[in-house]
C-alpha cells in the first residue's frame, strides 16, 4: 500500500515537470520514429565495485537512435538501516516505468549518514560521463534519505553553481526541514510526504 502510495505520488511529479518542459519523458527516439523496447536490450542494474551505488542506464540508450538524446537522472537515497539495493525503491524497477520513463536511475548507498559532499561528487561524475539533461535531475529520499533530500538540494545549489534539482521528493524525513527560499522558488515541484500518511 506505502509503495503504491509514493509511485502514484512519482507519477503525479513527472506529470507536472513533463507538462512544463519541452523535452517529455515519454519521448520519441531522435529520428522520430516510436522506440521499439526489445527485451534483449532490457538494461539492468549495474553495482559499483565499492558498492557505493547502483545505476540503470535508459533502455535504448546505446540505440544510434538516440546517439544525441540527453536523458533526465533520478537519484534515490534510503533510509536508515536501508541499503542502496534497487528493490528499495518504489518505482522505476519494472519494465513499465522504464520505458514510460526513459532515464538514468542512480540508486546511492551509504553506510552511515549521507555526505553531501560526496553525493555531489557522485552526481557530477555520472552527470560528466553520460548524457544527462542537466535541467532534469530528480531527487528522492526516504527517512534518512528523506532528511537527506533538503540538505543535499541546499548543498547542491552552494556548491555546485547554483545547480537546482528538478524536484525534490522528501518522504518521512525527520530532519533538515527546510530548504532555502531561493531553491523552493526555482525548483518545479518538489513533495513533502510524511510517514503517518500511509498507516
Amino acid at each position: 500500500m506505502k509503495h503504491r502510495h509514493i509511485k502514484i505520488i512519482f507519477i503525479i511529479l513527472f506529470f507536472f515537470i513533463e507538462s512544463a518542459c519541452d523535452n517529455s519523458l515519454n519521448e520519441k527516439s531522435t529520428q522520430g520514429n516510436p522506440e521499439v523496447f526489445d527485451l534483449s536490450d532490457r538494461p539492468e542494474f549495474v553495482r559499483d565495485a565499492a558498492g557505493d551505488f547502483h545505476l540503470c542506464r535508459p533502455w535504448n540508450y546505446d540505440k544510434p537512435g538516440n546517439a544525441s538524446r540527453k536523458y533526465p537522472l533520478f537519484v534515490y537515497l534510503h533510509g536508515n538501516g536501508g541499503s542502496g539495493e534497487p528493490s528499495s525503491m518504489p518505482c522505476l524497477v519494472n519494465d513499465e516505468d522504464m520505458t514510460n520513463y526513459p532515464c538514468f536511475v542512480y540508486v546511492l548507498h551509504a553506510p552511515g549518514a549521507w555526505d553531501n559532499s560526496v553525493l555531489i561528487h557522485q552526481i557530477n561524475a555520472v552527470k560528466s560521463a553520460f548524457r544527462i539533461d542537466t535541467d532534469r535531475i530528480y531527487l528522492m529520499g526516504y527517512s534518512m534519505g528523506g532528511s537527506g533530500s533538503y540538505s543535499l538540494a541546499n548543498a547542491f545549489y552552494d556548491n555546485n553553481n547554483n545547480q537546482l534539482f528538478a524536484a525534490v521528493v522528501r518522504m518521512a524525513g525527520q530532519s533538515q526541514t527546510t530548504v532555502r527560499n531561493k531553491i523552493a522558488d526555482k525548483t518545479s515541484n518538489y513533495f513533502k510526504i510524511e510517514s503517518y500518511k500511509f498507516r
